[in-house]
C-alpha cells in the first residue's frame, strides 16, 4: 500500500503521508487514477491498473493552468521533484529525485525536448510539460551519432561521448559567487583514471599493512565503490589520493650507521593535482557497518616543514565517518604531528541516513574555511589557514591497526563486504 501511495503520489493524485493504510484518501485517489486513464474508477488495485500504473505510460494528473509556473535551472521544490521523477521513469535522468532544478535536470529536460521535438531551451514551459506528463511522451534513446562534447571541466554533467549524463548529482554551491568548475573526477567508466588518483600506501616512511591498492572498483553508473575485503588473513580497505605526503614517502633501500639512520630519505614524488583555495566538494553513501571508517580531506605535501602553517600548510578534515551514519565535527590539524601539533574543529557534524547521498564541501579562501553538509553551512574555521597549494583524499581505514592490538577488530571482520561508494569529487574557483 504504501509503495502505491508514493506512485500516486508522483504522479499527482495523491497528498496524503505515506503511512501504508488504504484508507478513504487513498481509494479516492487510486479512482481518480483510473478515471484518468479511462479504466473503471473501482477503487481497487487490480490487475489492469497495476500494470498500468507502474508503467511509463501512467497518466500524471493534469496542473491546473492557473497554478503552474513554468520550472527553470535554480528553482525547487515538489513541482520539481515531480519533473525529476518523469524524466528518471522515461530514462533521461537516474538517481533520487531531490527537488532541486540544477544542471543535471536541466541536460535531462533539454534532452527530453530534443527527442520529442520540442525547443531545447532546458525550460519546462507549458508545451514541455504537456508532452512530458502525456501518456506519448517519448523515452529516452541513445541518438545513432553523438554530437561533440563539452569539455568534462565546462560540463560535468556530460558524457564523454556528448550524450547528457542520466544522473541527478548536481553541486550544492555556496551562494554569493560566480563559480567555475576547474577539476573533477565523476567516477564515470569502469576503470579508476590513474592520471587522477593514487593509492595512499604508506604512512609516515612505513608501508601500512592494510592499505591496499585493490579496494576501489567503479561500478559502471558512474560511481566509485570502496570495499573492506580479507587478504592475507588481514582485513584491507583503500584511499585515493591526487598528491603525496612528503612525510609518507618509503626511505630508499640504504642503511647509514650500520642502520642506525634512515638515508638517504624518500623522494618527492610529482602530485597529479594539486590547488590552492576554491570550494571542494564530494558526493557520496556511507558505509554501514561499524567497523571501518570514511573520510574526505585535504592534505599538503610538506605539512610541519615549519612553524609557518601558511607555508607547510593544514590537514583540511571535510567529513569523517567513525560510525554508520554518523559524521563527526570538521577538524583542522597545523603545526605537524609533534608537540607543536595544533588541532581545532567546527560545526556540529550530523547524523545520516546510509541509505541516501550526501555532499560534502569545504570553502577555502584566504580568510578561512568554510564547511558545507548537504548545501548547509555547518562550521567555520578562521586559521591558521594555509596558502599552499594541497591534495585532494579519500580515505577508508580499518579498525584496530593504529591501536596496540595491531589487528582488525571483530566489528571489522564482520564488516567485510560493506561499501563506502563515492559518486563524484568536484573543485570550484570563483570569478
Amino acid at each position: 500500500v504504501k509503495t502505491m501511495q508514493q506512485r500516486l503520489k508522483e504522479l499527482g493524485y495523491y497528498n496524503g503521508s505515506l503511512q501504508g493504510t488504504f484508507g478513504d484518501l487513498t481509494q479516492a485517489a487510486l479512482k481518480d487514477f483510473q478515471t484518468v486513464a479511462g479504466l473503471t474508477a473501482s477503487g481497487v488495485l487490480d490487475r489492469a491498473t497495476y500494470e498500468l500504473i507502474y508503467s511509463s505510460r501512467a497518466p500524471y494528473k493534469d496542473y491546473d493552468e492557473n497554478d503552474y509556473t513554468k520550472l527553470t535551472q535554480g528553482d525547487r521544490g515538489t513541482d520539481v521533484k515531480r519533473l525529476q521523477s518523469r524524466l528518471i521513469e522515461l530514462g533521461y535522468l537516474t538517481g533520487t529525485a531531490d527537488g532541486k532544478f540544477g544542471a543535471g535536470t536541466k541536460a535531462a529536460v533539454m534532452a527530453f525536448q530534443r527527442q520529442n521535438g520540442l525547443d531545447a531551451d532546458g525550460v519546462v514551459g507549458e508545451s514541455t510539460r504537456s508532452t512530458l506528463y502525456s501518456p506519448s511522451a517519448a523515452p529516452y534513446t541513445p541518438p545513432e551519432t553523438a554530437a561533440p562534447a563539452p569539455t568534462s571541466a565546462s560540463a560535468p554533467w556530460v558524457r564523454a561521448d556528448g550524450l547528457p549524463l542520466l544522473v541527478n548529482r548536481d553541486s550544492l554551491l555556496p551562494e554569493g559567487r560566480n563559480w567555475k568548475l576547474v577539476w573533477a573526477d565523476e567516477f564515470d567508466g569502469t576503470e579508476l583514471d590513474r592520471s587522477k588518483w593514487d593509492y595512499r600506501l604508506h604512512m609516515m616512511g612505513k608501508r601500512h599493512i592494510t592499505w591496499d591498492d585493490e579496494g576501489v572498483k567503479l561500478d559502471g553508473q558512474s560511481h566509485a565503490v570502496f570495499s573492506i575485503y580479507e587478504k592475507n588473513g588481514e582485513i584491507c580497505s583503500s584511499q585515493l589520493q591526487t598528491g603525496y605526503n612528503y612525510f609518507d614517502a618509503p626511505p630508499q633501500d640504504a642503511d647509514c650507521w650500520d642502520g642506525g639512520l634512515h638515508w638517504p630519505l624518500g623522494s618527492f614524488r610529482q602530485a597529479k593535482y594539486l590547488k590552492r583555495y576554491g570550494y571542494f566538494e564530494c558526493r557520496c553513501r556511507l558505509q554501514k557497518k561499524p567497523g571501518w571508517w570514511s573520510a574526505f580531506w585535504l592534505q599538503s605535501p610538506t605539512i610541519g616543514c615549519c612553524p609557518d602553517a601558511g607555508v607547510a600548510g593544514v590537514e583540511v578534515d571535510v567529513m569523517e565517518s567513525f560510525k554508520p551514519g554518523n559524521v563527526i565535527n570538521h577538524c583542522n590539524h597545523s603545526g605537524g604531528y609533534g608537540p607543536d601539533h595544533l588541532g581545532q574543529a567546527a560545526g556540529h557534524g550530523a547524523d545520516l541516513d546510509v541509505n541516501e547521498w550526501h555532499t560534502f564541501g569545504v570553502l577555502w579562501t584566504s580568510e578561512g574555511y568554510s564547511y558545507y553538509i548537504d548545501g548547509e553551512l555547518d562550521g567555520f574555521i578562521a586559521g591558521p589557514v594555509s596558502h599552499t597549494p594541497q591534495f585532494i583524499l579519500i580515505s577508508t581505514e580499518v579498525n584496530g591497526y593504529r591501536w596496540k592490538q595491531r589487528s582488525a577488530t571483530d566489528e571489522a571482520r564482520a564488516a567485510v563486504g560493506d561499501t563506502f561508494v563515492v559518486d563524484h569529487v568536484r573543485v570550484f574557483d570563483w570569478e
